[in-house]
């Protein structure tokens, strides 16, 4: 299996200079909801579906409470979740107090096997060409491609197109609604 990408202009500043440069972009579909998440290690594991959502609600409190008392959590195949501060530098120990935190937060690092699985996967072009959004012939009739005018819609004017011209989203292969469309104006 490996990272499906796509291939995206960007204007990137070196030092005092701005230039445009092309770089992958990993292409995410969406986001599994909880509920897909429950019924995915249901079936994987053999364990009702209200197991595991107490499972998987027991562990996000223990996280919450172990960080609150400054405790980082390692979970066995998953990673280890460190809590974290950002706080305002002063100038004396004595002008140091709550009131200087900024932001708390929680770092996440994944499990070895994790890591390693995401260092050994392939990258694999998704058939886009983005200065833009512009869907390849592969995924939309040359007719619907030719429709489009992509650099110039939004997106919810792109979702609105693509209905009205009959696409069918799940043949296009883009989660229109939660996926992120860059448009380079």
């Amino acid at each position: 299996m490996s990272y499906k990408y796509v291939k995206v202009q960007r204007y990137i500043t070196i030092g005092t200079v701005g230039v445009m440069k092309f770089l992958a972009r990993m292409l995410r579909m969406g986001t599994m909801q909880p509920t897909e998440v429950v019924e995915e290690i249901s079936n994987h594991s053999q364990v009702s579906k209200s197991v595991v959502y107490s499972v998987l609600e027991a562990t996000e409190e223990l996280i919450i409470e172990a960080a609150r008392n400054g405790h980082a959590v390692k979970l066995p195949f998953i990673g280890m979740f460190i809590p974290s501060i950002s706080a305002t530098a002063k100038s004396t120990l004595a002008q140091v107090d709550a009131s200087t935190i900024k932001k708390y937060s929680m770092r996440f690092y994944p499990s070895v096997a994790l890591h390693n699985a995401e260092k050994n996967t392939s990258g694999e072009e998704f058939p886009l060409s983005i200065t833009g959004l512009q869907p390849t012939s592969e995924y939309l009739t040359e007719e619907q491609y030719n429709d489009l005018q992509l650099e110039h819609l939004k997106r919810d004017d792109l979702l609105e197109h693509l209905e009205a011209t009959g696409a069918n989203l799940n043949e296009v292969g883009v989660d229109v609604k939660e996926q992120d469309i860059i448009i380079e104006d």
